[in-house]
């Protein structure tokens, strides 16, 4: 009998916050592009600062648009995330030299808006389990891992690819997960989680 179980969270709102995700990389680039028109405008532009500000803030929203895919793998939208939250804070520091101190805190506000969405998504499109071992319980949450004792548990069930905790105190916690591996012994983990209770 194994020492534990590990089973993967299978998000069903994971679709809506992929599309919220990538309404917040448009709205970003539409700061990043007013960022880089200050130079047009200004006339004070070399060629490797329009290079560099112009086209990352109208890529973005056309790769949004049109490879919508792109987003959906953790590691793509990481990537993107942390060059918004680079371009905003330059424009943070390009607004302070300026003397355009609100525009300047604005920018700083919005860079760490980014970098905490960057934190959020990372903890919701990553790869989220629910281990269950003699020791306890944890589950992984988008905020925190919540570790739950075998001596608040009255009984686990594991129907339809969701596993329940009923708990002695409080509502019980639900997870749709993965549980193929198991294929037939659901009565082992069973009879483990009641070992351990």
């Amino acid at each position: 009998m194994p020492e534990a179980y590990s089973f993967r969270i299978l998000r069903e709102d994971l679709s809506k916050r992929r599309l919220q995700g990538r309404a917040m990389h448009v709205m970003l680039s539409l700061f990043m592009l007013f960022y880089g028109l200050q130079f047009v405008l200004k006339g004070d532009i070399t060629w490797w600062q329009l290079l560099a500000v112009v086209p990352p803030a109208i890529l973005i929203p056309l790769l949004v648009i049109f490879r919508r895919r792109l987003f959906d793998e953790p590691e793509n939208n990481r990537l993107f995330r942390i060059l918004e939250a680079g371009f905003l804070l330059m424009g943070s520091m390009h607004f302070l030299q300026r003397d355009l101190v609100g525009v300047s805190v604005l920018y700083f506000l919005v860079c760490v808006f980014a970098v905490l969405l960057l934190w959020l998504e990372s903890r919701l499109f990553g790869r989220q389990v629910v281990r269950i071992a003699a020791e306890g319980i944890q589950a992984d949450g988008p905020l925190r891992i919540v570790n739950i004792p075998w001596a608040s548990v009255e009984r686990v069930t594991l129907k339809n690819h969701y596993l329940t905790l009923h708990l002695k105190q409080g509502p019980a916690k639900q997870w749709r997960v993965d549980d193929r591996f198991l294929a037939g012994n659901e009565d082992a983990f069973l009879q483990f989680c009641e070992a351990c209770r």
